[in-house]
């Protein structure tokens, strides 16, 4: 048996409630603040945010917080090249440009203990 790879923008949901929970998903990552998102970064990296903190595993005081980024720039990267949707690649932009700003303001930047963050780590 083959099997070949498709393109996402050769596969389409057409109704039901695969489709519907797509589309909650699609509104869900359009309406997200992402200066919250992006709260985190701009504190570590010295910058000011006036923004309120996300809870959960994106809260200040969570070891991981900074990890939903990653998953939010997927799906938002995901829809707007599979289905073209300009408000989620806006979406992504802003956060690229933020993340972009954070790592230009904390170069040589350190941890609370005064440890130096490598270049890789900037939650």
């Amino acid at each position: 048996m083959m099997f070949h790879s498709l393109s996402i923008r050769d596969v389409s949901l057409l109704g039901g409630e695969f489709c519907r929970r797509r589309e909650l998903v699609r509104e869900y990552l359009a309406s997200f603040d992402t200066d919250r998102l992006l709260h985190s970064f701009r504190l570590n990296a010295g910058l000011p945010s006036e923004a309120e903190p996300l809870g959960g595993w994106e809260s200040p005081d969570c070891g991981v917080r900074g990890h939903f980024a990653g998953h939010f720039l997927s799906a938002c990267a995901r829809f707007a090249y599979a289905d073209g949707d300009e408000r989620l690649r806006r979406q992504t932009q802003a956060v690229v440009a933020g993340l972009r700003a954070c790592a230009s303001a904390s170069a040589g930047h350190t941890t609370p203990s005064g440890a130096a963050l490598p270049p890789a780590w900037r939650p």
